[in-house]
């Protein structure tokens, strides 16, 4: 048998089509809201898909 490996987690962080932190995409989810937009990008027109959950690049600028 295997030892069992540990892991610790030592930060939580997200940027998400709900929001670009843990607080702000956690209070979103437990209100109901969702992430989920028709896709505006013009090369996506061909793409079998009209819907996503997508981070727009001009939010994650500030984000490093």
């Amino acid at each position: 048998m295997k030892p069992k490996r540990k892991v610790v987690v030592t930060g939580l962080g997200m940027a998400t089509a709900l929001g670009l932190n843990v607080a702000e995409s956690w209070a979103k989810a437990l209100a109901g809201e969702s992430g989920i937009r028709r896709l505006q990008h013009l090369h996506t027109e061909k793409a079998p898909v009209r819907a996503a959950g997508a981070v727009a690049a001009k939010d994650l600028e500030h984000i490093k």
